[in-house]
């Protein structure tokens, strides 16, 4: 049950986990409103995708070319209205890809809704950085 916007964001990057086991990547698809947008703003042009588009890619790289995989908040901030809420958050991930360690980091963009089965994210954009763009606190909210 995700019946708060932090237990939702916490559930979203669990969800990528596979150090222990298999990713489990199907709840994203309880995580995640069916008509989620989905933007990936590192890529140039920017990649939007649906939920499927977006979760059926992971679960095969998660099964087999990325392991001991994990990303993780560093920090984040949100505001919750009635049944709407932002969230945005700096994280970090960590991995193993094609048998190269990997980290990486970067800002994730959250916008949630509270339906009956309790707060759905309704979209998400990401951007990781790379040569030339690089996050840190001053790009959550309220941060100056």
């Amino acid at each position: 049950m995700t019946d708060s916007p932090a237990s939702l964001i916490q559930a979203f990057f669990a969800a990528f986990d596979n150090r222990s086991g298999p990713a489990p990547v199907d709840r994203l698809y309880e995580l995640c409103l069916e008509t989620v947008s989905i933007i990936n703003a590192t890529q140039r042009p920017h990649r939007a995708m649906g939920l499927a588009e977006f979760v059926e890619p992971r679960r095969v790289l998660l099964q087999a070319e990325l392991v001991a995989f994990h990303e993780w908040e560093v920090e984040g901030r949100g505001v919750t209205f009635a049944d709407t809420a932002v969230h945005v958050c700096l994280y970090e991930k960590a991995g193993v890809l094609h048998g190269e360690a990997f980290q990486g980091r970067g800002v994730k963009t959250f916008q949630l809704v509270r339906v009956e089965a309790g707060w759905r994210v309704a979209s998400l954009v990401w951007e990781d950085e790379r040569p030339g763009v690089s996050f840190g606190p001053e790009c959550l909210l309220g941060a100056t």
